[in-house]
């Protein structure tokens, strides 16, 4: 995205002289709760003074969320322990845009500057190590044409530092002033000097790169007498009948023309039963947080006999200059007698699983049977969505298929996450997704069908549905308070409370996760060495018990069904140690698809637990592709990272030399809806030798981790590869695939990550990180055309490897015919001459063919050739 220089990013646009003197707050945003909850994780875009909206603009935009602005030297705001800043990440790939063209990305304000000239924009910000270091601002005095602002594209080159009280002076600009239609964009855009390049001289780009705002200002002139001004809200946003405390708040605006002294602001609490001339207090006491801060406040009980419903409160805003304005306070009286006849609740929520400051290593979700019988999960699911996502609940990775009865009283933990770096291990999780839930706020449904409901939060088949913090929809009449990278929301009663009001029904605290052992309960959790094989090879499984206690267990068996891997219906597990496993060879027979191995633990007092494991069972036969993807990273001068550099390695796994020349290696994000791309292809030259490595560093060099060997061959800009999802081909052209992942010049493939699109076989290589990265098995030999069993994700126990590392010959290697000597999948004349060429420059393989010596090797082949006949290789 090509834009020019402004926030954190940016260097300053420098304010003119002219307009050194004190003006008139039109707008400000500073990001913060209100009133505030002492979490930067949550916030609000509703302005603290004047009025206007903030939003994001462009589809790629993935995060619209609240973030610390204390970290990394911190914004101006003198809010303290509740500073949020406004971040923002999905930015576009390289090439993709510039600054304000369709498609393009970034942050936006809206408001009104009626009445007000010689409109001056200023604001705090930081960006990302990764992300651009050029941003630009634009401006629309109709609503809907965006204008560059005046200022050159301005560079901001420390990462992860606040830039604070940029400003970009428009008093020049006629039509900015006294509009009601005023708009600003912020956008990254490309290098001045390296048009189609984000990267600055200290930088690597990557979409994963975060903008964070803080302070944002609009200032003018005053051209007549403006009233004191204020905005309402009242939190939480619903209490129920029968009494609750509410913090009512407005924050005032001063009038000017000439300043405001001796502000009130009076509240008409007559439909709560309360005075029509109510005070509200910006002294400090009475329930305000800070004096003289310009927010005024009100804590108030609402009386048992308020009727159900909305409520409305009238504001009036005056100051001793005689001006008046009005805004109102709205909030609901709820209804939180109602005893839901939902058997099974979401007990707990926590988002901030692995971030810094983590409880746990990872997300999840808990549910609980209130009820006092069994319930069948089977055909059930868990489904979540973030807190505004547009689609819903619309996303097959925020979904956990559910299966096996949930006992009265018993809990049921869903992990929703990898495991991350920070927080200690959840007990054994009941059942596990990597999708990931918001830290701040978001939306969990358990479903009783497999479907996702999408937008469709009051689907009959949603047996329960929480929505905390900016959730936009819930249950009731508000949605629970937000959460952090700490804190979680937690049901009442133990998970038995359920008044369909989920501001009611749940309360923000620590986190502790229950399994279903959890109370004495009998429960067997099984584990896979291994989630996808191939046909024919071993699978180990094993069962860790927790006995019941009351009364305890005696004479546990453990038992696992595997009619879908063509064995016994009860096949019993050996116990060792309280450990109970078994080793198992599935036929190679056994079709491709996904598998499920009932497990059924047992004990002599009659207790039953029954669960599954899923496995993935793949047709395993040997590529006929030379060169391959040995390994990748992505997480190169990361903090944690091994190596400096994300880099890519390729490998000769055939028996003969390979020509490169006019081939490619191709990268593209994960979930990239372009796909590969042009300014993603290192072009590839030269030889390479059976069982040689080749070397390709991708990114430019980071602060952390141990420099790269040489490498064999760079892009022509670098770029990053993510660190956790992505997908690298190995083209026989040189030409951009885009979204053709089947495309015949394919050599190999590979899509790593849970987010990547397309992938060799039935499943993709895992995740990986900032420490780890994937690397295929055999040192590069085993290719089966599927992902999932090629590689593995590990820290590295080795350099990448480049053409000066030792050579490792594959035994056997691909499966070709031998009058395919140019390895290129069919017999035909070239091989003739690939042979030919072979011969001449000596070539062991070749010399000896058919073990014939010199001349007469020419025509062992050539006999192999035509008695084989033309057309596709089958050995």
């Amino acid at each position: 995205m090509s834009r020019k220089t402004f926030g954190p990013w940016c260097a300053a646009m420098l304010l003119a002289a002219g307009t050194a003197h004190a003006q008139t707050i039109v707008t400000q945003w500073n990001f913060n709760s209100n009133p505030s909850d002492g979490n930067t994780a949550t916030g609000t875009f509703v302005p603290n003074i004047g009025m206007g909206t903030a939003q994001c603009f462009g589809a790629s935009i993935i995060d619209c969320i609240f973030a610390n602005a204390d970290s990394n030297g911190g914004s101006t705001d003198p809010n303290v322990g509740d500073d949020s800043g406004w971040q923002t990440r999905g930015y576009q790939a390289q090439g993709g845009g510039d600054g304000n063209l369709p498609g393009d990305v970034g942050a936006e304000f809206s408001l009104s500057t009626v009445n007000y000239t010689g409109i001056v924009i200023t604001w705090d910000q930081r960006h990302s190590n990764t992300s651009s270091r050029f941003c630009n601002v634009f401006y629309s005095i109709d609503g809907v044409t965006f204008i560059e602002a005046p200022g050159a594209p301005l560079e901001g080159n420390a990462g992860d530092t606040w830039f604070n009280q940029r400003s970009v002076d428009l008093s020049s600009i006629a039509g900015a002033n006294n509009n009601p239609n005023f708009r600003l964009r912020i956008s990254p855009v490309y290098d001045p000097a390296n048009p189609g390049n984000y990267t600055g001289s200290q930088s690597t780009y990557a979409p994963t790169g975060t903008y964070r705002f803080d302070m944002v200002r609009i200032t003018g002139d005053a051209i007549t007498s403006i009233p004191p001004t204020g905005f309402g809200q009242a939190s939480p946003g619903a209490v129920c009948a029968g009494g609750g405390l509410v913090n009512f708040q407005v924050s005032v605006a001063a009038g000017v023309n000439p300043p405001s002294t001796g502000i009130t602001v009076i509240a008409d609490l007559t439909s709560v039963n309360g005075s029509a001339s109510a005070a509200l207090f910006d002294d400090g006491n009475n329930g305000d947080a800070a004096p003289g801060d310009g927010i005024y406040t009100l804590v108030y009980t609402v009386p048992g006999a308020v009727t159900i419903g909305p409520k409305t409160i009238p504001v009036v805003i005056a100051d001793s200059q005689g001006r008046t304005s009005g805004t109102s306070l709205a909030f609901e009286v709820a209804d939180c007698s109602i005893n839901s006849d939902s058997r099974v609740v979401i007990s707990q929520v926590y988002g901030g699983g692995g971030n810094p400051g983590a409880i746990y290593n990872a997300d999840f979700i808990e549910l609980f049977n209130r009820s006092a019988s069994p319930v069948d999960l089977t055909g059930w699911s868990v489904q979540y969505a973030s807190a505004g996502g547009v689609g819903g609940f619309d996303d097959p990775a925020d979904q956990v298929l559910l299966s096996g009865s949930i006992q009265p009283g018993q809990y049921l933990l869903v992990q929703f996450s990898s495991i991350g770096a920070n927080g200690i291990p959840l007990p054994s999780p009941d059942f596990a997704g990597t999708g990931g839930i918001g830290n701040s706020g978001g939306r969990a449904a358990i479903v009783r069908d497999s479907a996702l409901i999408g937008v469709n939060c009051d689907s009959a088949d949603v047996e329960d549905l929480a929505g905390w913090g900016a959730a936009i929809c819930f249950e009731g009449a508000a949605a629970a308070a937000g959460t952090d990278n700490t804190v979680g929301i937690t049901r009442k009663l133990a998970g038995a409370q359920d008044s369909d009001q989920s501001f009611n029904d749940f309360e923000v605290g620590t986190p502790n996760a229950r399994n279903r052992a959890s109370g004495g309960f009998l429960a067997g959790f099984g584990a896979l060495a291994t989630e996808t094989v191939c046909a024919g090879t071993e699978i180990d499984l094993s069962v860790t018990v927790s006995a019941a206690v009351s009364p305890p267990s005696t004479g546990v068996q453990v038992v696992a069904d595997l009619t879908q891997l063509g064995g016994s219906a009860s096949e019993p597990l050996s116990e060792s140690a309280g450990v109970w496993s078994l080793s198992y060879t599935v036929p190679v027979s056994t079709s491709q698809g996904a598998k499920t191995i009932p497990l059924t633990v047992s004990d002599a007092q009659g207790r039953i637990d029954s669960s599954s494991l899923g496995l993935t069972v793949v047709t395993c036969n040997n590529s006929s592709s030379r060169i391959v993807v040995s390994g990748f990273f992505g997480g190169g001068g990361n903090t944690g990272s091994p190596f400096a550099a994300d880099h890519i390695e390729i490998f000769n796994r055939s028996q003969l030399a390979v020509d490169l020349s006019g081939w490619s290696v191709q990268y593209s994000d994960a979930d990239n809806a372009t796909g590969f791309i042009a300014s993603r292809v290192i072009p590839l030259s030269g030889s390479i030798a059976a069982g040689e490595y080749r070397l390709i560093q991708t990114s430019a060099s980071g602060a952390n981790g141990v420099p790269l060997p040489t490498p064999d061959f760079f892009p022509a800009t670098f770029f990053g590869m993510d660190n956790e999802s992505g997908r690298i081909a190995i083209v026989r052209v040189s030409e951009v695939l885009g979204t053709n992942c089947a495309s015949p010049n394919i050599e190999d493939l590979v899509g790593y990550g849970a987010a990547a699109l397309c992938f060799e076989g039935l499943g993709r290589t895992l995740d990986i990180s900032n420490s780890t990265g994937g690397y295929r098995k055999l040192d590069g030999c085993q290719d089966f055309n599927q992902n999932a069993v090629d590689f593995e994700v590990v820290a590295p126990l080795f350099l990448p490897r480049n053409s000066s590392a030792a050579a490792n010959v594959c035994e056997g290697g691909p499966a070709f015919c031998d009058a395919d000597w140019c390895q290129d999948g069919s017999v035909g004349v070239p091989d003739i001459f690939c042979f030919l060429s072979a011969w001449f420059a000596n070539d062991p393989a070749a010399r000896n063919y058919g073990g014939s010596n010199g001349v007469p090797a020419i025509f062992a082949f050539l006999s192999v050739w035509f008695a084989t006949g033309t057309g596709p290789c089958v050995p």
